[in-house]
């Protein structure tokens, strides 16, 4: 919002981490003044709720398919955290990734 009122030629998109997955989220974001819309990776396949959201702006959407989490993530936020930080972080501090070994790990054992 500030930077719209501020700087109203430049484009703001929101990111995958704003988690937006409904049609309140997505006017929500509109009254900031956004430019693009990226919806959260969980309603990907709602193809339902998708129509509905497209009906409710112009604004441009912008859908990220290749998300290698699990389906609700228990660990997405945390994930995304340490990916956030990861450069920040000295050659002896150790990242071990736990949040994305672990999930990776139970997507490889879970044939389902």
């Amino acid at each position: 919002m500030i930077v719209k009122q501020n700087f109203p030629h430049i484009k703001v998109n929101t990111s995958i981490n704003s988690k937006i997955r409904s049609k309140e989220d997505v006017r929500r974001y509109m009254l900031l003044g956004v430019d693009r819309l990226t919806l959260h990776h969980d309603i990907n396949r709602d193809f339902g709720l998708l129509k509905e959201i497209r009906a409710t702006t112009e604004i441009p959407i912008e859908l990220l398919s290749n998300n290698a989490c699990l389906y609700d993530c228990i660990y997405a936020s945390n994930h995304m955290n340490i990916d956030a930080h990861a450069s920040i972080w000295s050659s002896t501090e150790r990242n071990t990734g736990f949040p994305r070994l672990n999930c990776k790990d139970i997507r490889l054992r879970d044939n389902s």
